[in-house]
């Protein structure tokens, strides 16, 4: 009889210590799952952020390209407007400044 418990103690320790070796393997199983979980999330959420700010780069770029083009049709209207408007001008202003100039040293 007491044969019988010490083998029934031994089976359930040997059984006892199967289910803690299971335990641990789920155990790290599981982490190793988590972790990979984790790196999946991860590298998704990055990849959604570099697409974002690519998405954003791209429109600062279009955005700039058009305000360039706009400043630039602006700078040479705005160009020829003045240099038309010098042309036009150029004669009577040379003579205004040489009446100007002479009336300066006749005063004198």
């Amino acid at each position: 009889m007491e044969i019988e418990v010490i083998q029934d103690l031994i089976k359930m320790d040997e059984e006892t210590r199967n289910k803690i070796n299971n335990a641990h393997e789920l155990k790290y199983k599981l982490k190793q799952a988590i972790e990979q979980e984790k790196k999946k999330l991860t590298d998704e959420a990055w990849a959604n952020v570099e697409a974002q700010v690519k998405s954003m780069r791209e429109e600062i770029r279009t955005t700039h390209e058009k305000k360039q083009a706009e400043a630039k049709a602006m700078y040479e209207k705005e160009s020829k407007r003045i240099t038309e408007m010098f042309n036009a001008n150029k004669e009577r202003w040379i003579q205004m400044i040489a009446d100007y100039t002479v009336g300066k040293r006749e005063q004198e």
